[in-house]
């Protein structure tokens, strides 16, 4: 008896849908509503404000007093990265500057003990300091740059109000 091959057929088969449905629509809640539109005006400010803190200065910062300080320093500002060699002048953008100027260390003071009644406090006292000591040395903008500027930068980092 000889073996028959058997044929199989499209209408043997149970038909399986394996396509993925699309995601639903507005997921995240987004209402068109919610979109806040910029006036002209204020765009116009954000785009002197861009410009002026993207000008060419020469600035210095000074060399570590730490043994371990590394010889540049690295500026952030956005997204952009800049390297500055200690004891330098070097000509960069203004918005690096600010970030030299606003760069911060913290140091934590932790004193451990116990009170009078025998009670175990842990006091943690921070002390902040600037993290490097950069000096303006030219700036070409003399209507809004210049010392007055970097005097409202360094009020700002510490907190006061210009």
């Amino acid at each position: 008896m000889g073996r028959r091959k058997s044929i199989i057929d499209s209408t043997d088969l149970e038909a399986v849908n394996r396509a993925i449905a699309p995601p639903e629509e507005n997921t995240v809640g987004f209402e068109p509503g919610d979109i806040q539109i910029v006036q002209p005006d204020r765009m116009e400010t954000k785009a002197r404000e861009a410009k002026f803190m993207n000008e060419y200065i020469e600035i210095e910062i000074e060399s570590g007093t730490e043994a371990n300080d590394p010889m540049y320093v690295e500026l952030g500002h956005n997204g952009i990265n800049q390297f500055v060699k200690r004891g330098c002048v070097q000509r960069v953008r203004r918005k690096f500057l600010y970030s030299a100027l606003m760069a911060k260390r913290v140091n934590m003071n932790c004193v451990f003990g116990k009170d009078g009644s025998g009670n175990e406090f842990n006091r943690l006292t921070p002390q902040v300091s600037t993290s490097y000591r950069a000096r303006l040395v030219t700036d070409p903008n003399t209507q809004r740059g210049g010392s007055k500027w970097v005097q409202s930068v360094m009020a700002e980092s510490a907190g006061a109000r210009v």
